[in-house]
């Protein structure tokens, strides 16, 4: 038995000499009885072998105690142990990561520990280089975006900071910037930063020859190459370098030189007083540095000869103003016509991805069309051309209308916008509403585009009554990128942007918090800005309103539940609703059960993008349904998630878009019989009017009216076109028309004078309605307007939304029907699938799979479609969707996308009016791919 011991002993002795890894086995008293051949090349110098030796007689007294924790741990626990180890070895000290284990015999005693090993000491100093070449590059980033926004005054601070930044990072202990004047043959200090205790030079290093400090070193920067001295203890002593920078007490030193305009204006230099520095191991990051620098002094002469040519051009700033208007006006008649003829695209059958590239346009013409009109209103601001315009209004209808705006923007983000309104402020105010637009519009636009992660609350409270006059601050809170101490002294001079790691491409004029900012004081406020790094920002300000009618708010006599299903707290809600209805129960998910027995009128649920809606929806449907008779029930929702339509459009009688404007909340909600309607959401097929009017359409430019034809014909409206006001006037000779449509710039006669002259033709009614359609500010249009017997303004860009309200306001409470879907779509568009798809095979597979699968999908509409479930019907429609979509099928993915929309708007009988059509026109498609296949 003894000699199988001694034999599997030497067995085990065998295998672990041959592992490559560092292995040891000690035994209970500390003692090496076992190890790998790779653990006594680590001590080769000292031992044939570490074997039979104590920790003790291996490391020092230090080392061994730690040591000892570990495996006095390892054996605590009985379990393994990870550790990093500094070993001491023959060539020097190495980390080691560990695994120690504890070894137990057949009878479970410890006989020891067993440690595996790895040597990661080259893994730890590359970690420690990178993480140093990572500070440095970031460091280098914040200097060149702090570069971006310097001006003329901020020059010489930017370079200072810029120089202790970089010794910082760097660990230099004096950072300077040369600068030669080789007509001279000198050189100067221009700018130095010294660590602390470090004595500073700059004033001593002036007019220095060149000579003194070598004409080699010179003419290596002027070969722009770099000069270093990693240790100048290693001079030759006596040497000109050796007395130049030994009795200075600079150990290293490494320069690199700086270029302008490809000459070479002087160098950067680093020194380092306290120890030795090895420079080479980060001298390619070093090497990218004096770029800022030439872009900086670049920048610094540019932004000189910028201000010069300001003060010049501000001696004609009304001829500036006017040119800039006209320019303006030429420059919105190209992007009215392209965002108009997006428009007419969007309302299109489209695909996923042309949806994202429309999307996109969208966006990428709205910030054109902002930057246009912030230089317009820049310029006048210049001219002190600003008027004052007072109006009545009410502020919460305007702010919600503002986040609506800005909603798809900030979604795109994945952004929140709340708002935090204070009920208490009167319904009507006076003020100039054109100019708190644009203040409120640049603020909120501004937070979404430094706004990463988070939301934006727009908070507006009353803070001061004095009637008739109320003050009411404003409130723009983000969670962004902020902004920094220096940068604050700076954002609201022209053309200023704040830059950020994190925000790397600002897009913008740099003109709306200038514009905002004077604004603001027109309106005799005052702004405050208050903002920390990475923490957010909050723009705020109080304006003085005129109120004529200051009345309290009376709450309607109705019993009413809030239920918050959220992960956040939406203050807004619990205000509107506390504010507005005499009994208001509020409570959460877990305590339903307390509210059962209460009988209630309206039932509030809200839930935000964060929430877990489909676990929570079941939670609710008990104590829903408990009030299936009498109660309201009103899901309130800050995103049009597919989701909350998919699984509750049988459960609610309302659904709402947060923000909600109040006096639709309570329209809805005391009307006698419930409309199963959800705010702000429109059927996205085609609609046209049961009778048509005739149209003229006057404009110049060809492309506004294919573009704005389009879109009356599209509402089956009767138009004529006149390319200018002469064509206009002669065809008013010949016919009645219903409405005139009149563009204002046009050459000839423009749109003003050609309407005058069609009021003095005989037989005109006066009655006629003529509207001035422009790109330029639609209120002073308007005044315009009036005297030349006008009766209104439409703003560019045109949108079916707006011409349906104005026609209504004229011609009545005209009635809209769904034109069939599917008009004038192909049934399968051979070209659009064959592009899409060039793979043959690959086209085969998608047609064969829907083949395959018709009548299970004809079973699928069939049985939903039996349910009479708008939320079933829904689901059929989405599935359906995504086949149709993939096949090119416009025909009939046009008409699911239609019952989807009508499922959201609780249209059921126009719902289940379309089933037979649906099933027809899936037949129709089988029957075409079949003939497809055939080709």
């Amino acid at each position: 038995m003894s000699d199988k011991l001694n034999e599997k002993s030497e067995l085990y002795k065998k295998i672990v000499k041959s592992f490559p890894e560092y292995v040891a086995f000690k035994n209970n008293e500390g003692k090496y009885e076992i190890v790998s051949e790779q653990v006594n090349t680590l001590y080769k110098d000292k031992f044939d072998s570490i074997e039979g030796l104590t920790i003790d007689e291996l490391y020092s007294k230090e080392a061994a105690i730690e040591v000892r924790r570990q495996d006095k741990e390892v054996l605590d626990k009985l379990d393994k142990v990870e550790s990093i180890f500094a070993a001491e070895t023959s060539n020097g000290t190495i980390m080691l990561d560990s695994i120690k284990m504890p070894i137990l015999d057949d009878k479970q005693k410890v006989m020891g520990v067993l440690s595996v090993s790895r040597d990661i000491t080259e893994l730890i100093r590359v970690k420690e280089k990178l993480e140093v070449s990572t500070k440095i590059q970031k460091t280098v980033i914040e200097v060149a975006q702090s570069f971006v926004s310097m001006s003329v005054d901020n020059f010489d601070f930017k370079v200072y900071d810029s120089l202790k930044k970089l010794g910082g990072v760097i660990q230099a202990d004096r950072t300077y910037l040369f600068k030669y004047n080789f007509l001279e043959n000198t050189m100067d200090n221009i700018f130095e930063w010294c660590s602390l205790g470090i004595e500073p030079q700059i004033k001593k290093q002036k007019n220095i020859p060149v000579t003194q400090y070598l004409n080699d070193w010179v003419n290596l920067h002027r070969a722009n190459k770099c000069v270093m001295v990693a240790d100048t203890s290693e001079l030759e002593i006596d040497s000109r370098l050796y007395n130049i920078f030994i009795p200075r007490e600079i150990k290293s030193i490494f320069t690199i030189p700086i270029f302008v305009e490809d000459k070479c204006f002087g160098f950067l230099g680093f020194e380092s007083l306290k120890e030795v520095k090895p420079w080479n191991e980060i001298e390619d990051i070093l090497k990218i540095i004096p770029g800022l620098y030439s872009s900086l002094i670049s920048r610094y002469e540019m932004l000189k000869e910028l201000d010069e040519a300001k003060s010049e051009a501000h001696e004609a700033s009304t001829i500036q103003t006017d040119f800039i208007a006209k320019v303006t006006h030429e420059i919105k008649t190209p992007i009215n016509g392209l965002s108009n003829a997006l428009y007419l695209l969007e309302d299109s059958v489209l695909d996923e991805d042309q949806r994202q590239y429309t999307d996109i346009m969208t966006y990428s013409l709205e910030v054109l069309n902002t930057m246009v009109y912030n230089i317009l209103n820049y310029s006048k601001i210049e001219a002190d051309k600003l008027i004052y315009k007072a109006s009545d209004i009410n502020l919460e209808n305007e702010i919600v209308k503002l986040i609506k705006m800005n909603k798809y923007m900030a979604n795109s983000k994945d952004l929140g916008i709340y708002l935090n309104y204070d009920y208490s402020i009167p319904s009507i105010l006076t003020t100039d509403i054109e100019k708190l637009r644009q203040i409120l519009n640049n603020f909120l636009q501004n937070a979404i585009k430094y706004t990463n992660y988070g939301y934006i609350e727009i908070k507006i409270s009353e803070v001061k009554r004095n009637n008739p006059y109320v003050d009411i601050q404003f409130e723009i809170i983000d969670t962004g990128i902020g902004i920094s101490e220096v940068d604050l002294n700076h954002i609201f001079e022209e053309f200023y942007q704040v830059g950020d790691i994190l925000n790397k491409n600002p897009s913008g004029t740099g003109l709306g918090l200038t514009i905002a900012n004077e604004l603001i004081s027109f309106l005799k406020g005052e702004l405050v800005v208050e903002s920390k790094e990475r923490k957010g920002s909050n723009f705020k300000f109080v304006l003085t309103f005129y109120s004529p009618n200051i009345e309290k708010v009376i709450p309607l006599d109705l019993k009413v539940v809030y239920i918050d299903i959220s992960n956040s707290y939406h203050s807004n809600i619990e205000s509107l609703i506390s504010t507005h209805f005499t009994s208001v129960d509020i409570c959460k998910l877990n305590n339903l059960e307390d509210y059962y027995k209460n009988k209630y009128d309206v039932i509030f649920v809200y839930t935000n993008k964060e929430t877990d809606y489909l676990e929570s929806i079941d939670n609710l449907k008990p104590f829903l349904n408990n009030f299936e008779s009498g109660a309201k029930k009103v899901l309130l929702f800050d995103n049009n998630k597919e989701q909350v339509y998919m699984d509750s459009l049988d459960l609610f009688d309302y659904y709402y878009e947060l923000p909600i404007r109040v006096e639709v909340l309570i329209d809805e909600l005391t009307s006698v019989e419930i409309q199963h309607k959800e705010i702000k959401k429109t059927v996205t097929h085609d609609v046209s009017f049961e009778s048509a009017l005739s149209i003229l359409l006057v404009d110049d430019n060809n492309i506004n009216r294919k573009v704005m034809g389009k879109l009356l014909r599209n509402m089956n409206l009767n138009v004529t076109e006149a390319s200018n006001g002469y064509e206009a006037i002669e065809f008013s000779k010949t016919r009645q028309f219903d409405i005139i449509f009149m563009d204002i710039f046009m050459p000839g006669i423009d749109g003003f004078e050609s309407s005058r002259r069609i009021r003095a033709i005989d037989g005109i009614s006066s009655s006629t309605p003529i509207i001035a359609v422009t790109a330029n500010d639609a209120t002073e249009t308007l005044e315009k307007a009036m005297q030349y017997e006008m009766n209104g303004v439409l703003e560019k860009p045109l949108r079916k939304e707006k011409l349906e309200e104005l026609l209504t306001e004229y011609f009545g409470d005209i009635s809209f029907k769904a034109i069939n879907p599917e008009n004038d779509l192909p049934i399968f568009d051979e070209v659009e699938f064959e592009s899409f798809y060039d793979d043959l095979e690959l086209r085969k597979d998608i047609i064969e799979t829907l083949l395959d699968e018709r009548i299970s999908d004809i079973r699928k509409i069939e049985d939903a479609y039996k349910t009479k479930s708008l939320n079933q019907i829904y689901k059929a429609a989405h599935y359906l969707k995504g086949s149709f979509t993939y096949l090119s099928a416009k025909k009939a993915l046009k008409l699911v996308m239609t019952i989807m929309e009508l499922c959201n708007t609780k249209r059921l009988d126009d719902v289940l009016n379309l089933e037979q059509s649906l099933i027809y026109n899936y037949n129709q498609l089988i029957e075409t791919l079949i003939k497809y296949q055939k080709k």
